[in-house]
This record gives structure tokens, sequence and C-alpha cells, in this order.
């Protein structure tokens, strides 16, 4: 059942539905056709046939749907000259959040040909003459090309950037590419526009000036387009453009249809570097704000233990689970009003992080973030709601920070900057800059210079850089654009990894990834087998090529 295509299971639902319809007219009885719910349940499961490369091998096409599937898989759509118009249901089973700004209906691209020129407006037309051969575009950008049919419905999308993935290529290919997609966003600057390169450990975006497109890389090898979207987060992201096609997930379209993401435990607990990856508070809230709500399926509903109440006649089936959630989520209520009330906040503004506190720490990897417990997320909903209802205006992009955020050396960390009217390529420089420097906070403490054959003046460290950047992407690309940290290890661990990097890219043993901080302290460099657990300060580089994850799964567990 879950070999076949989506687009091929709704054009069946589709004809049994006509043929029901017709039997009713005859006062014939319509067969049993699935419950609403059952089309998402399905769709869960054919993602995990989906994420199967052996049994669907190099067809990467296999189980996306296009533009031309349509009809099928947006049985409720009318096709005009102008815009596919997608009707919702008002009536889908679960537990439904964040809905408030969902629209009943959603117009789309109606063709192919409306799409590519709707993506050639939206993108500034700064990837026109891109060799698109292993290159994917996905993300919001995408989401925002497809529902553009007019001026008005492309203004949200105003300051989202190209998310640009490549695939199926070596670290070395995948460089040349990121020069070429570089130099084509160059050749379609207006004359004279500065250029300004930024690389982390994550990404390499190319910024001009506001308000033309900024055009992210993300630093992740995968094997096909299928993957890249297989990988998303959210449901309604999960599309793509490969310069000639449109691709989406079936978990894509039917957010579309439906107006809702649906909840699964991979929000919170999926792994960067798993299938699908984790997402983050400030992502749901602002998809939203976009119209898109977060539905819990009524199998997860029905899945929460909770003791039946000692007389159930008059409850029907599952309600006990959603009675316990309600009851969570008046607590919830209660308390963001209370605590809002209790302010002192200024013209009824107030902020997500506001709502937080440093107790908030859960075992969940999402740490303080509020989707680590339902309690925690339903008070940031009830702010949310409460900002619907004009109660209160929340401050934009304030959230407080995850436990893995806090530390200096946070794995995906970025200076805050305003992307706006006002951005200016030189005040970025200097916040970048200042950036850097709190590598060296740690440093400074006691006698750690000392203790490790530092003097005040060493110029050792100086390479060190958690962000680097350049006019170019060749500049970020080159040594003097590695990121490079100070790092303390025992001897016999440094000797592991680059042991153990070397096996698994072998190019690598040109340059260690770890070598000792100080030339003279030639006594940290020991064999791989050894069990000399000394520890020393050493400089963790990660090149051009050890840069990109997906690489060697274990790099990636080592980095």
């Amino acid at each position: 059942m879950h070999r076949i295509s989506y687009p091929e299971l709704r054009h069946a639902l589709n004809r049994l539905s006509d043929t029901g319809t017709t039997r009713s007219k005859m006062h014939q009885k319509p067969p049993s056709i699935e419950q609403k719910g059952d089309i998402d349940e399905w769709i869960l499961i054919h993602e995990k046939y989906l994420a199967d490369d052996e049994r669907l091998g190099d067809q990467w096409q296999s189980g996306l749907i296009t533009l031309d599937d349509a009809q099928d898989v947006f049985p409720t759509s009318v096709l005009s000259c102008e815009h596919r118009k997608i009707t919702r249901p008002n009536d889908l089973p679960g537990y439904k959040l964040l809905d408030n700004l969902r629209a009943a209906t959603v117009e789309i691209q109606p063709s192919l040909a409306a799409f590519r020129d709707s993506f050639e407006r939206l993108s500034d037309g700064l990837l026109k003459n891109l060799n698109w051969d292993n290159v994917l575009v996905a993300g919001g950008i995408v989401l925002g090309t497809l529902i553009a049919v007019d001026a008005a419905a492309g203004a949200p999308w105003k300051s989202s950037d190209i998310d640009v993935y490549i695939y199926d290529l070596g670290p070395k290919e995948a460089n040349a590419k990121i020069q070429h997609i570089f130099s084509t966003f160059q050749a379609n600057l207006p004359p004279n526009t500065p250029t300004f390169v930024v690389r982390n450990s994550k990404t390499i975006t190319f910024y001009a000036s506001y308000p033309l497109r900024r055009i992210q890389v993300v630093l992740k090898l995968v094997k096909s387009p299928r993957a890249v979207l297989l990988n998303f987060d959210l449901d309604i992201c999960a599309m793509g453009w490969d310069g000639s096609d449109f691709w989406m997930l079936p978990r894509a379209a039917r957010a579309l249809e439906t107006g809702y993401i649906v909840f699964t435990m991979n929000l919170i607990q999926g792994h960067y570097l798993s299938e699908r990856r984790a997402t983050q508070e400030q992502r749901v809230f602002k998809y939203a704000y976009k119209g898109y709500g977060i539905r819990i399926l009524p199998s997860y509903v029905s899945s929460l233990p909770t003791p039946r109440p000692r007389s159930t006649k008059s409850l029907p089936p599952n309600n006990c689970s959603i009675s316990t959630w309600m009851k969570i989520r008046e607590s919830s209520r209660s308390w963001t009003q209370t605590t809002v009330a209790r302010s002192d906040y200024d013209e009824k503004k107030f902020s997500h992080r506001e709502l937080d506190s440093k107790y908030q720490v859960s075992s969940e990897p999402q740490g303080r973030s509020c989707l680590s417990s339902f309690c925690l997320f339903m008070r940031h909903v009830e702010l949310w709601d409460m900002e619907r209802r004009g109660e209160v205006s929340i401050e934009p992009d304030e959230w407080a920070n995850t436990t893995y955020e806090d530390s200096v050396l946070a794995y995906d960390d970025n200076p805050s900057y305003k992307w706006g009217p006002d951005f200016k390529i030189s005040s970025f420089k200097t916040q970048i800059d200042s950036f850097n420097l709190r590598i060296f906070e740690w440093l400074e403490q006691d006698d750690f210079l000392s203790k490790h054959g530092l003097e005040d003046n060493s110029t050792e460290l100086d390479c060190a850089q958690r962000i680097t950047y350049g006019s170019t992407a060749a500049e970020v690309l080159e040594k003097a654009g590695d990121i490079v940290l100070p790092v303390i290890l025992p001897c016999d661990f440094a000797a592991f990894a680059n042991d153990l990097i070397e096996q698994a890219h072998p190019s690598a043993a040109k340059t260690p990834i770890l070598t000792p901080a100080l030339e003279s302290r030639k006594d940290l460099v020991v064999k791989p087998d050894s069990k000399n657990a000394k520890e020393g300060l050493f400089l963790w580089r990660i090149g051009n090529e050890l840069m990109w994850q997906q690489l060697d799964r274990r790099i990636d567990e080592l980095s």
C-alpha cells in the first residue's frame, strides 16, 4: 500500500469518492472510505518508505510531487489562468493550535511556467544563467514562489533567504560549485554593488545590499533532492526547485491543502544528521504568522496515557486525552495571562523571552526551548493568541537561548544583525569581529595563559575565529577563511581524532584537524594508540573540505 505514490493514492480515493456520491444518489450505501485522519497517517508511514534509499535506488524523483500532480493531490482545487485555488477542509480531526491566521483557501501557481516566472521575480534574478546541475533551492523561498500569484501574496517573503543545497558531489566539486554560484550571484547584481561572504560552521552566505536577497549555501553534502526535502523540519517547507522542475514531499502538499503542520516527535527529537531534523520554536511561530498552524493527529492524542474518570458515559472515545490536554492548556493560559498582567510591560509590548525562566530546563534535547514541554509550549501559544486578540504586542525575535547556545563556542550561534534598509557591510564586519573576540573570554581566566606556555602578548591564538568573512567566496574557502577554535583536550584524544579523520578522509592527513597551539609543544603530539591523557591546548581547524556535513558519519560524530 505504501509503495504507491501519494498522487496515485489520492487519485484512487477521489474515484472512490465519486463512486460513493453516485451510489448515494441511487440510494445505495457508499463504500467505506478512509477517515480524513488516515491520509495523514498514511503520509507519515509512506515517508519512511521514501527514506529507504536501498529500496528506491538512484531514482530520487520517486515519491515526490510535481505541479502536474496538483489536480490529484488537491481534489477540491479549481484551476484558472491566474492560479489554482485550493479550498481547505474545516473539519479535520485532531488537536489544533496556532491556527488563528490560517486561511480558508490558498492560491498557488497554475503551471510550471508561472512558477518559473515567479521564482525569477522573487529571487531578484540573482540566479539567472546558473548551471543548476547538482543544485537545489529549497524551503521558504520556494513556498513563497509557489503562492506568490501576485505582488501582495509575495510580500510576506520579502526578507527570505535563498537557501541552496548541493547534492551528489564530493567536497572539492562542491566548493567549485559554491564559487560558480557566487560568480552567478555577482554577475546579476547592479553595477558596482559590493559583495560580502560570511562562513560559519553550517552555512556560507552571500550578501549585497538590502533588499537584494541573501543566498545561503547549506554546508551539507546530500545524496539527492529527495534527501534534502526529507530533512526539513516543518511540513510546509519540504519543497524545492532545481531550475527546471518543482518538487515537494507528500507532507508539504498536505500542509498546503490543510493549512496545518502535523506534529511528530521529530520536531522535538530529530537529530540534525538524521532523515528529519528537529525544529526551533522561532520557526514554529514564524510559520504560524504565515498562516500555518500545528495539528496533533488523533493517534498521538489517543496515545496519551491518562487515567479514565469514574464515569465515562458522557465522554466519546479519546476525549479523556483531549480533556487532559485542555486542562494543561487552561493552566498554561492562566499562567501566561497572570505573568503578563504582573509585568511592567510598556504599551502592551511583551516578548516570548519574558515567559522563560532560567529554571526552564528539561531532559529533552531542546533544553530550555518551549518545545521541550507541552505545558511550556502552551504558555507561548497563549501569548501568541493574546496578540491575536489585541491584548498584547509581541516583540519580534526575542527568545530565550537554548542551553547549547549559552556557550561562547555554541554550534550555530551568529552575531545578531538587522537585515533591513539600515544594513551596512562595514557595521556587520565590526559585529563579526566583536563576536569572534568572545572566544578569548575564557582564555583570560586566572593563570590560563601561563599554564599552557603562552605569554600575555602571544600571537599564537590570533588565528582563532568562529565566523570568517571576505568579499568573495574564494576568500572564505582559502586557509585564511578556516574556522579555528582553541580547545583543551587530552593528548590521546587529539591523536585519536586526527587518525580517525585521516581514515575517513585521507586528504586530511596533510593538515591535521588538531594541532598544538604552540609549535614548541611537540610533547602533545602522540601516537593514536597512546594512553597519554595529559591535557593540552590545541587548535581545532575546520578546513574547506571538512566543513561539509555528511562527508562521513565518523567525521560528523566527532565534530
